[in-house]
């Protein structure tokens, strides 16, 4: 089937910080959380389209959470755009990172870097998520405390629902925000600490979406020390894995 492509407009934009924003646009999807669409400019060739993981619930105006990538060709201009400017998107939505494909466990770890969050939220503001289990926790890796991206609705989440909610960065912060990358973070045992919980292959399902670098690295580290394996069809595990660049 061609690809159909909706020309959408921009009614909201949020800047976190530099070079990192989300867009709202005005179209209601229906899709499953943790799934993407594909985007491009009115004025571009096909091959410049991209993806993008949908930030919002189902239903809900679409929102996508972008950085600007450097020598990128879209996202610069993603994070220029302004209220009422246009971008194209396809008739298909896709993508098989999603809890669906998941098995039920009593704690479910959903662990990210940078815009990886993005299909996060997403589940996290279906409420699906709570009723399959017993205990969501979320970890968040950025560069810096301002580009903890949407850090007040999910303390307000964590303040209702059984979400335990841990943010970490990389840099200097003089707020003396937790810090240290999330694979040392996983390899002393801090990260299991301030989440109060223990991860096993029993109980628990890991969900790794951002860095491929720290995909790769995280997914060796939960073999090497939890005995979790990547999670598949015919294979089930206990590892869920989504790369973004």
């Amino acid at each position: 089937m061609a690809l159909i492509w909706h020309e959408k407009n921009l009614i909201d934009k949020k800047v976190w910080d530099k070079g990192l924003v989300t867009l709202t646009y005005d179209w209601k999807l229906d899709f499953i959380p943790g799934q993407f669409v594909t985007a491009l400019y009115p004025d571009e060739s096909p091959q410049f389209r991209r993806l993008y993981t949908i930030a919002s619930a189902p239903n809900q105006y679409l929102e996508i959470y972008a950085v600007e990538i450097d020598n990128g060709h879209l996202s610069p201009r993603l994070v220029d755009m302004k209220i009422g400017d246009k971008l194209l998107f396809t008739n298909k939505i896709k993508g098989l990172f999603t809890l669906a494909h998941v098995p039920p466990k009593e704690n479910l770890w959903l662990i990210s870097t940078g815009t990886g969050l993005a299909p996060y939220i997403s589940m996290l503001r279906e409420a699906g998520i709570w009723n399959r289990y017993k205990r969501v926790i979320l970890i968040h890796g950025a560069r810096s405390k301002s580009r903890l991206s949407y850090d007040i609705e999910l303390k307000q989440i964590s303040e209702s629902k059984p979400l335990t909610y841990l943010t970490y960065v990389t840099r200097e912060s003089k707020d003396k925000m937790p810090r240290g990358r999330l694979t040392t973070l996983l390899e002393n045992g801090q990260l299991e600490k301030d989440a109060q919980c223990e991860i096993t292959p029993s109980d628990s399902h890991v969900l790794l979406c951002g860095n491929a670098d720290m995909i790769t690295e995280m997914t060796v580290l939960f073999s090497k020390l939890k005995g979790l394996s990547i999670h598949k069809r015919r294979s089930p595990g206990e590892m869920t894995i989504e790369k973004y660049w």
